[in-house]
């Protein structure tokens, strides 16, 4: 038998440091008051984490991530240097300048990205001799800054989530292209 109680309340998944809570906000509240709340107690408003591929209109579709993408990949030769390179996403999803960390084979790679406290997240290249998904240090990295990491691979666009979920957004290095107009 369906519920028919109605509490007046929206049910929201917010992000907290020992994970995913629903929480119930009724309808009136204002976005302001909630936010600060929120992030008053430890939580941060999420969005469950999306299949691959992503919603069109989404940032791993703008031309300017896909170019960063792009560039990211030039600068790591296609994955053939042992290194990675990498960059910060702004509030507003406008990368930074690239940089550059070489790795020696056969030991751990990284690169310092240096960010704003408003930026919504990062993104970085792994070499074609490494883990081609996100490793363990990309999402502990994602969870204690509580913001999204995308991984440039052989195999494709990763990213890892707030609150560590890894998802392959895209397969393969043909997403970064340019979009063909339509006639």
């Amino acid at each position: 038998m369906p519920d028919k109680f109605d509490s007046g309340h929206v049910v929201l998944p917010v992000v907290h440091p020992d994970g995913l809570h629903d929480i119930a906000v009724p309808k009136d509240t204002m976005l302001d008051d909630l936010h600060s709340s929120l992030m008053d107690s430890d939580y941060h408003l999420s969005i469950p984490a999306p299949k691959s591929p992503t919603a069109e209109g989404s940032i791993e579709h703008s031309e300017s991530f896909r170019k960063t993408a792009f560039d990211a990949w030039q600068m790591a030769d296609l994955g053939r240097k042992s290194g990675e390179a990498g960059t910060y996403l702004d509030a507003g999803g406008k990368p930074g300048k690239l940089a550059w960390n070489d790795s020696p084979r056969g030991e751990r790679g990284s690169v310092k990205i240096t960010e704003p406290t408003d930026a919504m997240g990062s993104i970085h290249t792994h070499p074609n001799d490494r883990i081609d998904k996100p490793s363990d240090d990309d999402r502990e990295i994602a969870k204690r800054v509580k913001k999204t990491i995308f991984v440039v691979s052989r195999s494709g666009l990763w990213s890892v989530d707030p609150i560590g979920v890894v998802t392959q957004v895209f397969q393969g290095p043909g997403w970064m292209e340019k979009k063909k107009k339509k006639k």
